[in-house]
């Protein structure tokens, strides 16, 4: 009997983390209303170089979220 290779799931590549002065689009929190708003970067809160839910970040108008 011939087994055929089992298909995995392609992943979804994970972005580069965000540096200070990028123009970025976030999520605001709380994350389930999925509001949106585009802004320059601050400050980035996650310390990891891949996250897989997306970088936290600080923008220059103070709101915090995760990049789309």
């Amino acid at each position: 009997m011939d087994k055929k290779p089992e298909k995995k799931p392609q992943k979804k590549p994970v972005p580069l983390p965000p540096k200070k002065g990028d123009k970025v689009k976030i999520v605001i929190k709380p994350y389930y209303k999925k509001i949106t708003k585009i802004g320059i970067v601050k400050d980035v809160l996650t310390k990891a170089k891949k996250h897989t839910r997306g970088h936290k970040v600080r923008l220059e108008d103070g709101t915090i979220g995760r990049v789309v």
